[in-house]
């Protein structure tokens, strides 16, 4: 019995021997598993802490990003202002531009109008007194270019300068013998030789009325008219009458190619 408690006992302590073998070699393997796993976990460790360094700088980094993004944000901000308020002030600039062109345009257009107007006004004035003197100045230039009438003529016409007073002398006569004329139908005159002798009158021919008429009524103009007019009108009155008769046209006619002396003499007597 003692031989089989004694084997036993030696049983039991080789168990427990063989059993903490086996608990400190697992001990040992599981505490170089736990080595493992801590220099893992330090290693862990250093890779978060230079994650979180990288991390720190990245957002320090987006941090200042962040802040010269709204510097900017607020540059341009007051920028995009100050532009706005230019645009207000140049929009103004221009609205008050345009009212002031308008004003102009609508100011030059009047004073246009007006100057048309006046332009107007003044050409319908100038217009009839252009026309009166180129008139004028058509109808005195044959009278300056003209050669001056003989004596005889500007005798009968009242521009002797030697004798003013014969003339109009013989223009009162001339009147007179005219109006004691009776005009015949042909349209020629009677001749009275009594008035002419009374008076003193050397009118002889018709050559000297004809040239009276002519220097009275030719070259036509207001000028010459109204000097012949002012200086005789009963005269110049009897004178047209008289010569505005066919025997004259037919006087005239012949004159032209024969002795105005003898013509006279054959037609008159």
């Amino acid at each position: 019995m003692a031989e089989k408690c004694g084997d036993g006992i030696h049983s039991v302590e080789c168990l427990e021997k063989n059993f903490v073998k086996a608990l400190s070699a697992d001990w040992e393997e599981r505490h170089q598993q736990l080595k493992i796993e801590q220099e893992k976990v330090a290693e862990l460790e250093a890779q978060i802490k230079q994650l979180n360094t990288k991390q720190e700088e990245v957002m320090a980094s987006l941090q200042a990003d962040m802040l010269r993004a709204a510097s900017q944000i607020q540059e341009k901000e007051g920028l995009a202002e100050r532009l706005r308020s230019e645009v207000a002030f140049l929009e103004k600039r221009v609205r008050v531009a345009c009212q002031e062109a308008a004003g102009s345009a609508a100011e030059l257009e009047k004073g246009a109008h007006e100057a048309r107007l006046a332009l107007e006004a003044t050409l319908s004035t100038l217009c009839p007194q252009l026309d009166r003197e180129e008139v004028v100045s058509e109808t005195l230039q044959p009278e300056q270019e003209a050669p001056p009438p003989p004596p005889r003529e500007q005798f009968l016409c009242g521009q002797d300068t030697e004798c003013p007073g014969k003339a109009e002398g013989v223009e009162a006569k001339a009147e007179e013998a005219l109006q004691g004329q009776p005009q015949e139908a042909v349209g020629g005159l009677q001749e009275e030789a009594e008035p002419r002798a009374s008076g003193g009158v050397g009118v002889t021919s018709s050559t000297d009325l004809l040239a009276l008429e002519r220097h009275a009524l030719g070259p036509w103009s207001h000028r010459s008219g109204e000097q012949a007019a002012f200086r005789s009108p009963l005269g110049f009155q009897k004178c047209r009458e008289v010569f505005e008769s066919p025997f004259w046209e037919r006087l005239l006619q012949l004159e032209r190619g024969e002795n105005c002396t003898s013509v006279c003499y054959h037609g008159l007597f």
